[in-house]
């Protein structure tokens, strides 16, 4: 309620009380994570959310950080590859791809694209970096920090970032 304004605020209850999720500690802790980190798309994102979580289901061994990720993936293929027919399309006629063998995806690039923002939004958001970078929780060796040297090191490293 407080960054948002009244209209939006209960549009969002709403949207929670309504739209089917999973109730419990990992659920909730992804959907505030959604709504504290995306303030632009927060409709869009929180009702998405809502649906990938149940889709997911609940349980031990879902993994909502992989299949994110994998979602992720998976949208940027398609999109790539139904980007990739409208070129083919766009640049010869419909008989002559048919007559190859070419079949037109089902997919549609805004609507691929729109998806792909909200699943980059929702992931930065949850998980704080962007879904191509990998895993959030790597390990890199920023050797020893010993004296103050060391220490100042260390501060100059943590307020780079």
């Amino acid at each position: 309620a407080e960054r948002l304004s009244w209209e939006a605020t209960l549009e969002l209850l709403v949207l929670l009380r309504h739209e089917a999720h999973p109730r419990g500690i990992g659920a909730d802790w992804f959907l505030c994570s959604v709504l504290r980190g995306n303030a632009t798309a927060t409709i869009e994102a929180l009702r998405w959310s809502c649906r990938f979580l149940t889709d997911l289901g609940s349980g031990p061994g879902r993994d909502p950080q992989a299949a994110l990720a994998g979602r992720h993936t998976r949208l940027k293929e398609q999109l790539r590859r139904a980007e990739h027919v409208g070129k083919l399309w766009a640049a010869s006629n419909m008989e002559t791809l048919m007559a190859q063998g070419m079949r037109e995806p089902h997919l549609d690039v805004n609507e691929l694209s729109a998806e792909l923002r909200i699943v980059d939004a929702v992931f930065r958001a949850v998980y704080g970096v962007p879904p191509d970078a990998g895993s959030a929780q790597g390990v890199e060796d920023l050797g020893a920090f010993d004296g103050e040297d060391g220490v100042r090191r260390l501060l100059d490293i943590w307020n780079s970032e």
